[in-house]
């Protein structure tokens, strides 16, 4: 399984970000690829949303994360939530 570090999460939400924001100023007004500036439109607005859950990833990603830790938020989420489970996965 692939890691992915702190700032690569960032950086790559950021990237994604801005070749999306190039692909809509690129389609937009030209009527036979309409329908692609409307795909990046729609990704664009997904990823804003998904956005504000960057930093959670980040934070949750770092490594000085103790078992206290997941405990707390499995209690708070009412949940258990573990790193250490194979199903766990930020992606």
């Amino acid at each position: 399984m692939d890691v992915l570090a702190e700032d690569d999460i960032e950086a790559i939400v950021m990237t994604y970000k801005t070749n999306l924001n190039k692909a809509k100023k690129f389609f937009k007004g030209q009527a036979e690829t309409e329908f692609l500036t409307k795909i990046a439109e729609d990704e664009v607005a997904t990823l804003v949303e998904f956005d504000q859950f960057v930093p959670m990833a980040v934070c949750l990603s770092v490594k000085s994360m103790q078992d206290r830790h997941w405990e707390a938020l499995s209690t708070s989420f009412g949940t258990e939530v573990n790193s250490k489970q194979d199903h766990f996965n930020l992606r």
